[in-house]
């Protein structure tokens, strides 16, 4: 070969080498920007759902601090508070009780409500040491609105008078009816309004904190008894919040209260409290379960984060594949034990 073809060969060869070169420094290029583009396309979307469902959660929880400083500046719960309160204090001396309310109303404690603990929790619980700090009036209301009662367990509720021979049971039917409603129509777990001894006087749902006492009582150091203590010193049209924790009475499900003081000619006279429903949370967060439609994909999903960094919301896994989630033991805040 001539020496000037060799050099023609060699220079060709030079020049494909370094388009092949080029050719692949641009497709890396091309690949790394698109994949740049892409990841900032994800993570504007992320921020996007972030920003969205963070003005639904402020919103949420603004409308609640609304109804709630609303009903505890109402006349009803003014007037409810003072009846309640002072017939509570009469039922001692009142109350006609059966023969075996007491023994019903330990049943319920040992098989509904301990029964139901295990099924959701997998363990047992003894639940009658909490029955044996209650007093003597907080126990008959029990026995007259929960024992007594032949409505099934989480109906409760729909008993508007006992047949106790109380002048509270007659206060209770005027005002029970219409907390009952509002309950129902705001998607509340339960309602609460506490004297300032701590009494809770009255609930809507009637499970085992009813008719206890939030200073010396068995539930002192829960969120309800948090909620009473924040908000019995505020001001009228104040609010304290907590956050959610496993709550005994609802099973160690979780539970947040809010709680706005009831106020009166300038006199502080009570406390109503709302104890929230995780499932409104849960709902929005977890778009009711129609992810995909949403635009997350498979894997894509958003949830509230406590201070603590414990989720508040349902993880997707769980909603979708429950044993999965199970089996990364992955425990959202309220399966935690304190």
């Amino acid at each position: 070969m001539k020496v000037s073809t060799k050099i023609r060969a060699a220079l060709i060869g030079t020049g494909v080498a370094g388009v092949i070169a080029t050719t692949a420094f641009l497709t890396f290029a091309a690949v790394s920007e698109s994949g740049k583009a892409l990841e900032t396309q994800v993570e504007n979307q992320l921020r996007s759902v972030r920003a969205i469902k963070k003005t639904e959660i402020e919103n949420y929880f603004t409308t609640i601090s609304r109804q709630i400083v609303n009903m505890a500046n109402s006349t009803m719960t003014e007037n409810a508070i003072v009846q309640f309160s002072k017939s509570f204090q009469s039922v001692e001396s009142e109350a006609l009780p059966k023969a075996n309310q007491a023994e019903v109303l330990n049943n319920y404690y040992v098989n509904e409500f301990g029964r139901t603990y295990q099924e959701t929790n997998n363990q047992a619980t003894d639940a009658t040491s909490k029955l044996n700090t209650i007093g003597t009036s907080g126990q008959l209301l029990q026995q007259a609105y929960i024992g007594l009662n032949q409505n099934p367990l989480g109906s409760k509720h729909l008993l508007d008078k006992a047949d106790d021979g109380t002048t509270y049971s007659e206060v209770h039917e005027v005002y029970h009816p219409n907390y009952r409603k509002y309950l129902e129509s705001f998607g509340y777990y339960d309602i609460f309004l506490v004297d300032t001894s701590g009494n809770v006087v009255y609930t809507v749902f009637k499970e085992l904190d009813y008719a206890t006492n939030l200073d010396t009582g068995a539930y002192k150091d829960t969120g309800l008894a948090q909620a009473f203590k924040g908000a019995k010193n505020l001001k009228a049209g104040e609010f304290a919040f907590i956050d959610f924790a496993p709550y005994y009475p609802s099973y160690d499900s979780p539970a947040s209260f809010i709680a706005s003081p009831v106020v009166k000619n300038g006199e502080r006279i009570g406390v109503i409290i709302f104890q929230m429903p995780i499932d409104a949370i849960n709902s929005m967060m977890t778009y009711d379960s129609e992810w995909r439609a949403d635009g997350l994909g498979d894997t894509g999903e958003s949830f509230l984060v406590g201070s603590d960094n414990l989720i508040r919301s349902q993880a997707r896994m769980l909603v979708e594949n429950k044993d999965a989630y199970l089996d990364a033991c992955v425990l959202p805040v309220w399966q935690k034990k304190p």
